[in-house]
């Protein structure tokens, strides 16, 4: 039960902890001052007691897939806000707009997230003799994913110092495409997609349940049995971002020669 809550923390905290790293690294560092970080941190406390409360007749909405269907819809709030907010920052502009954007996407993934391994919490939790391993899962798990993230928040910050910002965007749209790429599973629980076989495995290297597979999916959306459909979601998010990228720095790039003229 120890490891399971561990594991449970790393694969619904972990991602929240980098999202919030990147945000306040190099994204929208004006966006999550402590002021309103903890507004964030109030706010979705709020929402995810209240989703908690609400789940059972959620899951019960559209034949029974109302809860997937509110899982891919705030995935995919997140995803297109903070896509935007991708933008305004290569086009640097719109600073205001950009702080409200990414709250409201950090708010709406911190809710998804959360209320997961709230549910699963409750559950483990009726089983009152093992109420000492899963705190003890808690402790450990918390400590992990903030160590990991202020590690990473600290190499973030150093590369940016370093003027790595290709490696930054890279690393950035490699998470965006790892977030989004979370809806076809849900997709296909409600059977709106069908996923083909694995493409590969690499479960005896490293497994999607192990703290280290956690850790990769947190950062990169690792899969250890990607499908193809995965795949082609992914590696497509991936290169339209990067497109999209080089082609507003290179009209960032003429506009700043021709102003020079």
């Amino acid at each position: 039960m120890l490891i399971n809550t561990v594991i449970l923390l790393l694969r619904d905290l972990l991602p929240i902890v980098i999202l919030l790293s990147y945000l306040r690294a190099f994204i929208t560092p004006t966006a999550f001052s402590l002021k309103n970080m903890r507004n964030i941190a109030v706010s979705s406390l709020l929402f995810v007691l209240l989703f908690i409360q609400i789940v059972e007749p959620i899951s019960e909405w559209f034949n029974g897939t109302g809860l997937e269907l509110i899982q891919i819809g705030f995935i995919s709030l997140s995803f297109c806000l903070l896509s935007v907010v991708t933008v305004l920052k290569l086009l640097e502009r719109n600073i205001p707009l950009s702080v409200v954007l990414a709250s409201i996407a950090m708010e709406a993934f911190i809710v998804i997230k959360t209320s997961n391994f709230f549910v699963f919490l409750h559950v483990y939790l009726q089983d009152k003799t093992q109420f000492i391993n899963v705190l003890t899962g808690v402790i450990l798990g918390l400590g992990i994913c903030l160590s990991a993230g202020a590690i990473f928040y600290y190499l973030l910050k150093e590369w940016q110092d370093s003027s790595l910002n290709l490696l930054l965007y890279l690393l950035w749209f490699l998470f965006l495409a790892g977030m989004f790429s979370q809806v076809l599973p849900l997709l296909a629980q409600i059977d709106l997609v069908t996923l083909s076989a694995p493409v590969w495995h690499s479960e005896h290297i490293i497994a999607n349940g192990s703290e280290y597979g956690q850790l990769l999916a947190a950062l990169v959306g690792y899969q250890s049995a990607p499908s193809l459909e995965y795949l082609w979601l992914y590696g497509g998010i991936f290169l339209v971002l990067s497109i999209l990228t080089l082609a507003l720095q290179l009209r960032s790039k003429k506009a700043q020669g021709i102003s020079d003229e």
